[in-house]
């Protein structure tokens, strides 16, 4: 893990939330120099902090669809049913995000389809495949309440609220 100093969390928090920023007024808001402020950056990228830049993009605005979170758990716990499970996942465009859990569930995955018909149909399929599924959960997303930032981390590294 990189040891970040205030400036670099502040420069972290400042291209999180404009990923446009020209580099001079970066260093401005970082009250750096042009070279400095490039130096910290390019760190940042190979270290692997920043990972990319992209667009925030409302899908809502392109078509209708529907999202839905899918908890699983598998029928087994051997490796071989994980990887089983991960290699099919990471062939699917439909699973959005997928993250592998503790406690009752194997895994949690949101789901993007056309409708929930659709999303039934993918389903159907994915019962099909040998993938030593037990069992699943599915909740439709009906509203999105709140998504986060990294302003909202790093408040929450510094307490709980």
């Amino acid at each position: 893990m990189l040891n970040l100093d205030a400036t670099d969390l502040k420069l972290l928090a400042i291209v999180a939330k404009d990923g446009r920023i020209s580099q001079a007024d970066l260093a401005v808001s970082l009250g750096l120099t042009n070279t400095p402020c490039a130096a910290r950056l390019r760190k940042l990228e190979q270290a692997g902090v920043i990972t990319g830049y992209s667009a925030n993009i409302d899908n809502r605005q392109i078509c209708e669809h529907a999202q839905i979170l899918m908890a699983v758990k598998l029928e087994s716990h051997t490796m071989d049913d994980f990887k089983a499970f991960e290699s099919e996942v990471m062939q699917r465009s439909a699973v959005q995000d997928c993250w592998a859990v503790g406690g009752g569930l194997d895994y949690i995955m949101r789901v993007c389809a056309k409708s929930v018909a659709d999303y039934q149909a993918w389903i159907d399929m994915l019962l099909a495949k040998d993938i030593r599924l037990e069992r699943y959960h599915t909740y439709v997303i009906t509203k999105h309440i709140k998504g986060s930032s990294f302003s909202d981390f790093l408040q929450s590294m510094h307490k709980l609220t």
